[in-house]
């Protein structure tokens, strides 16, 4: 489910030292002054933040859906010549990539896994809030795998609904990889 999954990523990004302050989704305010103030850390900008950017489905078997959450990691640290600042932010980089790197292929939830980190990360410069700023754009695909529910009965006076999410074993399937 994706604030499950959303909750296990922010996890990861929290436990990367350094980088500032972290969200689970974009945060913007339409007065600029508070703007600034929701991304700013030891009174520098710095910040990074987590988004979904786009979800598929695909049915198989009738009985699972597999499902392929597209997810966005920005970083943002404040543009500081004088303090090297691009050398930081890019070490930044890295460390975050690591992390979610040794990450990948290991189950976030019981029925989701991190299955590819990006292999090209945007960096690039950029005003945010008014504020030149480093920025980097990390891609995520998590995937799930739900057991879809069915409906059987006897006859119409005996209903009942069945989940079979608690037997669901995805080395059973045949996803075709």
């Amino acid at each position: 489910m994706y604030s499950n999954i959303l909750t296990e990523l922010k996890t990861i990004l929290d436990g990367v030292t350094g980088i500032g302050e972290t969200d689970d989704y974009l945060r913007l305010s339409h007065d600029e002054q508070n703007n600034i103030s929701l991304f700013v850390n030891s009174s520098k900008l710095h910040t990074w933040y987590l988004t979904r950017s786009k979800c598929l489905s695909e049915r198989y078997d009738n009985k699972y859906v597999l499902r392929n959450h597209y997810f966005e990691v920005h970083g943002i640290y404040v543009l500081d010549d004088a303090n090297e600042s691009e050398k930081t932010f890019n070490s930044l980089v890295d460390t975050v990539l690591n992390e979610f790197q040794e990450k990948a292929n290991i189950n976030l939830t019981t029925n989701s896994r991190l299955i590819e980190v990006s292999n090209n990360v945007n960096i690039e410069h950029r005003e945010f809030v008014n504020v030149l700023c480093h920025y980097c754009l990390i891609s995520l695909i998590v995937e799930e795998t739900k057991a879809i529910e069915r409906f059987y009965f006897k006859d119409w006076a005996d209903c009942e609904w069945v989940l079979d999410d608690n037997e669901l074993d995805k080395n059973q399937l045949d996803l075709g990889y």
